[in-house]
């Protein structure tokens, strides 16, 4: 297993976080909030490792929500009155607030991490070139990232495992594109787990 991150997280401190319950759809999220000071607020959060994290730091868990964004839109939506803050990246796939807003709730963001894109290392870049490799991607912009720092497209023999068909659109090669059947990570590692089976079977 190689390990390259393609991204590097760096902390942001906003001017301000208005009062209301929180929103956290990462993991990261729940860590700045925390270190932010706002263990006393209520949160809303997506995915089990997120609402995992939550409950180990101590939030006040209104609910989790399992898979989409969308999914976590209607139940704040349907269940929501008060104001609400989401505390995220600065590059992000979706304007949570603002679909909020649209549902007629008080919402507003925070940008409290950046996501700063970096290199593959050069063992990756080999390994990914030599074939048969297996490559993880999270989010539409790392897919774009990663191919974009690749010097030729992936052989043929390399699999990628996409978080969710965003994801698999963002990729611009060909090859084998495996869609987690969730947008977590815990179903990423499940897919990941069946295919090394699936090789080491071979």
């Amino acid at each position: 297993m190689i390990f390259s991150p393609i991204l590097r997280i760096v902390d942001v401190t906003p001017p301000d976080i208005p009062e209301g319950t929180l929103v956290l759809t990462s993991e990261q999220g729940v860590r700045r909030a925390a270190a932010l000071g706002l263990r006393g607020r209520r949160v809303w959060t997506v995915g089990p490792r997120t609402a995992r994290l939550a409950d180990a730091e101590g939030f006040v868990r209104e609910t989790f929500v399992p898979g989409t964004a969308d999914a976590l839109l209607e139940a704040i939506a349907a269940q929501e009155r008060g104001p609400v803050v989401h505390l995220h990246g600065r590059h992000v796939t979706r304007d949570v607030a603002r679909a909020l807003r649209q549902r007629g709730l008080q919402a507003e963001s925070r940008v409290v991490y950046d996501q700063i894109a970096r290199s593959l290392s050069l063992a990756a870049r080999s390994r990914i070139a030599d074939g048969h490799a297996l490559l993880p991607l999270f989010s539409p912009r790392s897919a774009r990232l990663v191919a974009h720092d690749l010097v030729a497209p992936p052989p043929a023999s390399t699999a990628v495992v996409a978080m969710s068909e965003a994801v698999a659109e963002a990729w611009p090669f060909g090859g084998t594109v495996h869609i987690a059947p969730r947008p977590d990570a815990e179903a990423m590692l499940q897919v990941l787990a069946a295919l090394v089976a699936v090789e080491t079977e071979r």
